[in-house]
């Protein structure tokens, strides 16, 4: 199979939890890569936009490196991560308070639909797809030793080009 330069883009329903608190919200997630033979190295971004179970605004964005190795229409993959985390504040709501943090981000994705693609020249190239994920994310913010660990699930739905 001949290299090729793909895209994902998904977006779904995400829970974290930080320290007794924990966090819901929508999560939009953009990807750029090169397909070879045994898998996938891709770039991704995502930002998930909440709220606590107090009503206090989250935001939560990551980027990582990612490895993905396909089994016919299964990719599960991993990589480091690098996040940012804001939480609004009670008491003054346009001072938020915000840490940076590093981790770790592994990804199951399975094509659900696969759309057949042909090429200009009438040759057919690899398959895109409508496919559903499960991420997880868990990243230690930076700050010390008792620094907050952030951890959880994500469930997306995505067009993978």
């Amino acid at each position: 199979m001949k290299p090729r330069v793909m895209a994902d883009l998904d977006a779904g329903l995400a829970y974290r939890a930080l320290y007794g608190s924990h966090f819901w919200g929508g999560e939009l997630s953009a990807a750029v890569g090169v397909e070879l033979k045994p898998g996938t190295v891709m770039l991704t971004t995502d930002l998930l936009f909440g709220k606590t179970e107090y009503g206090l605004t989250v935001w939560n964005w990551h980027v990582a490196p990612l490895w993905q190795f396909r089994i016919a229409r299964l990719r599960l993959g991993a990589g480091p991560s690098f996040s940012y985390l804001q939480v609004a504040r009670v008491t003054e709501p346009s001072h938020a308070l915000w840490n940076m943090g590093v981790g770790v981000v592994g990804q199951a994705s399975f094509d659900l639909v696969q759309l057949d693609a042909t090429a200009a020249d009438g040759r057919p190239t690899p398959p895109h797809a409508l496919y559903g994920a499960i991420r997880l994310n868990i990243d230690d913010m930076l700050g010390g030793g008792d620094a907050p660990i952030v951890f959880g699930p994500t469930f997306a739905i995505g067009l993978r080009l």
